[in-house]
């Protein structure tokens, strides 16, 4: 029973840390995507050179900013 005690408190106490910095997270791991992405110019350039290579170099990111998002919808309502 203690155990499951500590168990629920940690839990508790990391669900209030993530809501209430959940901003500065994802502001970090946004801004990680964006330096390893490039400027919005060479995106463009590349898209328009090789539609393909594009998706798949960008695929990953893109996928990263998606499950930011949903964790950001979930924790909004």
């Amino acid at each position: 029973m203690k155990n499951f005690m500590i168990t629920l408190a940690v839990l508790v106490a990391a669900g209030i840390f993530l809501i209430t910095s959940y901003s500065q997270i994802g502001r970090w791991v946004i801004s990680d995507v964006a330096s390893q992405e490039g400027s919005p110019e060479a995106l463009q350039a590349e898209a328009q050179k090789d539609v393909a290579e594009f998706a798949v170099r960008c695929t990953p990111f893109l996928d990263r900013r998606v499950m930011i998002a949903r964790a950001a919808q979930i924790l909004d309502e």
